[in-house]
């Protein structure tokens, strides 16, 4: 069963009836919108420049987006209100 959250961070995209997924080969967060027929994925706009984003996730009451970049070995966090991000965790070569 989808439940339903509101995003409201993610401009000219929908609020309702999507997913959210990544797509690490093209270094990008996409949404899809479950409300249309044919739905295209749309890339979240972001400023920063994303690796290999394999695990995200987001806190909507506080619109933050986090993800791990597997490249980069990093939890990093985007504010989405203004678009600044932040590294989190920094993980050492092989943990």
């Amino acid at each position: 069963m989808l439940t339903q959250r509101y995003l409201i961070f993610f401009p000219g995209l929908t609020q309702k009836r999507f997913l959210l997924f990544t797509d690490p080969f093209h270094k990008q967060i996409y949404q899809l919108d479950l409300s249309q027929a044919n739905p295209s994925p749309q890339g979240i706009p972001l400023n920063e420049e994303i690796h290999f984003p394999e695990y995200f996730d987001v806190d909507d009451k506080e619109q933050l987006l986090y993800y791990a970049d597997s490249v980069e070995n990093q939890i990093k966090v985007i504010d989405m209100a203004t678009r600044k991000d932040d590294t989190v965790i920094q993980f050492g070569h092989g943990t």
